[in-house]
This record gives structure tokens, sequence and C-alpha cells, in this order.
């Protein structure tokens, strides 16, 4: 009986790995930082993707980051009081926006081609990307609600279709607190679709661009995130007693 049983633990434990190998050949986007930044007004975010050897949809040097910021009021409408930003609703970064220069294409710019983050600006190129959102907290109570997602760009056309997204952000409390969202899995819809494409049109440097929507037969994607670090402390520290417990018993 005990040579069943960890015949069948090896067996589980094949199937665990062949699942994780399998998951790992999909595609998929890694948060790998999240976290609230309180005294800053704002969260910080890290994430990258991976395409598997699979992949066929589009060709990688043809793939781009975007983001597209909603800002919304206690009220849930688009909020449109805050000094610098257009109604609340936007293609980020614009080529105005302050951190720059940012360059007159739709892209986002704060990406890079190695995980360090060494590269340099790449312009929607590259794996890799960061965003580091601060000074919100004088203009709560409103929601910050990013879209961060993958495009196949035509650059003969000026065109771009709709890969795989995510989406992410934080809320502001009255007294300026920051409450991190939780990241999710977005596809293509009516409203991000037109509100893409507001945002081409309300940026004169944006204009030539057009949004096709969806990609043809690009496969799904998976979204892994980080546990923030006071929540991985928590689990470290829980994890530690649940031990010091067994060991007692």
């Amino acid at each position: 009986m005990l040579r069943r049983l960890s015949v069948g633990r090896s067996g589980f434990l094949i199937a665990c790995l062949m699942a994780v190998t399998a998951a790992s050949w999909a595609q998929s986007f890694n948060v790998t930082k999240y976290f609230t930044r309180n005294p800053q007004g704002g969260v910080g975010i890290e994430a990258e993707y991976d395409l598997g050897p699979d992949w066929d949809c589009c060709p990688p040097e043809d793939i781009r980051w975007m983001q597209r910021i909603v800002l919304r009021d206690a009220n849930g409408d688009v909020k449109n009081n805050v000094p610098g930003y257009p109604n609340g609703d936007f293609i980020d970064p614009r080529p105005d926006q302050a951190g720059g220069p940012w360059d007159t294409l739709p892209w986002y710019d704060v990406t890079y081609t190695d995980a360090a983050h060494t590269s340099g600006l790449q312009r929607g190129k590259g794996k890799y990307m960061e965003d580091y959102p601060s000074g919100w907290g004088p203009f709560g109570p409103m929601s910050f609600n990013a879209q961060t997602f993958l495009v196949c760009v035509d650059e003969d056309l000026e065109a771009f279709c709709f890969i795989a997204g995510f989406t992410w952000g934080f809320s502001v409390a009255a007294d300026g607190t920051i409450t991190r969202h939780g990241a999710a899995l977005f596809g293509d819809s009516p409203e991000f679709g037109a509100g893409v494409n507001a945002g081409l049109d309300r940026i004169p440097d944006f204009e030539p661009w057009d949004y096709w929507g969806e990609c043809a037969d690009c496969p799904e994607f998976t979204l892994t995130v980080v546990p923030e670090p006071t929540t991985m402390t928590a689990m470290v520290l829980g994890v530690l007693a649940l031990a010091r417990r067994r060991k007692r018993a």
C-alpha cells in the first residue's frame, strides 16, 4: 500500500510539472511588481509578456504596447477636471504629458527589451513595461483605471489590431488614501474600441492611426500577478507560524 501511495504521489508531481510546463509555453502576461504607493499618491506596476514557442498571430517585431487611461469620479462618471488631462479618457502618454519627452506615436513609451529595464525607452517595443503613476492624492475621491494591452501594427497602413490586454489601477479616497485595484484580463469590445478611437482623434499627432478591432486568430492569454509586498510578507509570516505550530505538535 505504501508503494502504491508513493507511485501515486510521483504521478501527481509529474502531472503538476507537465501542467506548469504547458502553462509556460502558453501566451501570457506576468505582472512582476504591483504595489501601492500611498505617500506618493499612486501605485507601481511592472509587467512582461511571453508569446510561447508556437506563436504565429503577429510578427513579434510588429507588436507594440499601448495603454488607455480612464479617470472616474465618485459616481463612476468620467472625471474631467484634473488639470492637464483631457476629459479623463486618453491614450497614455500624450506627446505633451509630463515626464517626457514622449513621441507622437500612440504606443506606450515606457517599454524595454530586457527584464532589468536598462535598455532605455523602446516606445512600445520589447517584452517589458512599467508605470509608476503618482501625485493623485489631491484629486480624490476618484479612480484611475488603466487598460494595458498589446497590438499588432501595420505601419504601411498606419493601422493596428488588438491582441490581448489586462486592467489595473487604483482608487483615491477623499483624504488621499490610495487603494490598489486587482488586475484582470480583458478583451476587445465596442466600448473599448470607441474609447481607443476617441483617444486617437483627441490627440492631433495620433490621428493618422486607425484601430481595426481584434486581430484574427490570436490565442488567449493568461495572467499571473505577484502579491503586493505587504501581502507577501503576511503570507510568509503565516507559513512560518504554521511551520512552528506543526513542529511543536
